[in-house]
C-alpha cells in the first residue's frame, strides 16, 4: 500500500507546484522554491532511510530535519 499512496502523494505535490508556477509565472519567489525542492528531497530520502537502508535512526533524524525546516 505504501507504493501507490506515496506515488499519489509526489504526483499531487507536483501538481500543486505546476499550478502555483502557472498562477504566478515568473514572480515566484526563489526562495520559496529552493525551500520545496529542499523538503521534497528530505521527503524523498526518508523512503531510502527508511525502508532502503533500514536505519530507522537515521530517517527518525532525517524526519526531525524536515519537520523542523517546515516551521
Amino acid at each position: 500500500m505504501f507504493g501507490p499512496v506515496w506515488t499519489t502523494l509526489y504526483a499531487l505535490m507536483g501538481t500543486a507546484a505546476w499550478m502555483v508556477w502557472m498562477r504566478t509565472g515568473q514572480r515566484v519567489d526563489a526562495a520559496a522554491i529552493r525551500l520545496f525542492l529542499a523538503q521534497l528531497t528530505l521527503n524523498f530520502a526518508w523512503s531510502f532511510l527508511f525502508f532502503g537502508l533500514q536505519q530507522p535512526g537515521l530517517a527518525l533524524v532525517e524526519i526531525l530535519v524536515l519537520g523542523s525546516s517546515s516551521r
